[in-house]
């Protein structure tokens, strides 16, 4: 069998590079001096104001929303540090629809009650000075943009790292 093929203008080439495939994202790093973790965010996302305590910060545009913070790993009840399976029990939503747990990190998400998609990392510190820190990073954005923040999302949450104060 014979296959024909025609030439392809460049300019439909073009044209079919540029629908197909999102402009390369810049990304910048937010270090959070109290827990000590950075986790990048799109340049093109604004910084929203840092909470006084210093915990984290917060960032939003295009309609994408990312909020990153450290928190106590505490079971306030007996005083103890979390497990990771009660880290999984105390952060699971309802509207989760995956989950998976790694060695002292637990990522989860799915579609959240208002129609948005969200994406979590939640990792256990137990290296810390104290040993009881979790770093959390979260992005939600519109379900209609999977397909275009998708992607950024996941590069996000795993960009979460440790830095030395």
């Amino acid at each position: 069998m014979r296959y024909i093929f025609k030439a392809v203008p460049a300019w439909v080439l073009a044209l079919l590079l540029v629908c197909c495939h999102p402009k390369e994202v810049q990304y910048n790093r937010y270090h959070n001096y109290r827990f000590g973790f950075e986790v990048e965010y799109p340049s093109f996302m604004q910084k929203d104001p840092p909470p006084e305590n210093g915990d984290g910060f917060s960032c939003h545009g295009r309609g994408m929303e990312i909020v990153a913070y450290g928190c106590q790993n505490l079971n306030y009840e007996t005083g103890t540090l979390l497990t990771l399976q009660e880290v999984v029990e105390r952060y699971t939503l309802p509207t989760d629809t995956f989950g998976r747990t790694e060695e002292n990190v637990f990522v989860h998400g799915g579609i959240d009650e208002t129609g948005r998609t969200y994406l979590e990392r939640i990792r256990m510190c137990p290296g810390s000075d104290d040993g009881n820190i979790l770093e959390v990073v979260k992005v939600t954005y519109p379900k209609r943009k999977s397909d275009e923040m998708g992607i950024i999302a996941e590069r996000v949450i795993a960009s979460l790292v440790n830095k030395p104060l």
